[in-house]
């Protein structure tokens, strides 16, 4: 896949595991309803599966992807820790690392 693919595809994960963290949350308050469990347990294994794959990888990955995809923060957060040249440069392997680990 291509750098844009892989970007597009992360982006789509990374908004589908905040929802699924305010879901579990919501359904965490009701989870007296029927089917509401059901829906915990996906939150559930969704999340933890994320969190898996993120910690397998290298540290320096796992800390750009979970600030740009996973995460809410700032914009250029990065600066703090890494010249713009190498957070790029590891950002491109991060997501290279990433969607491999996903779709094998």
């Amino acid at each position: 896949m291509s750098l844009k693919e892989n970007n597009i595809l992360i982006k789509y994960l990374g908004n589908l595991y905040l929802k699924m963290q305010i879901e579990y949350i919501n359904t965490e308050l009701n989870i007296e309803e029927s089917g509401q469990i059901t829906k915990a347990y996906s939150a559930i294994e969704f999340i933890h599966d994320v969190d898996e794959i993120l910690k397998s990888l290298p540290p320096d990955y796992e800390i750009i992807l979970r600030n740009d995809y996973f995460r809410h923060r700032e914009r250029k957060w990065y600066l703090k820790y890494y010249s713009r040249s190498t957070y790029y440069r590891l950002k491109v392997d991060a997501l290279n690392e990433f969607v491999r680990c996903v779709t094998n």
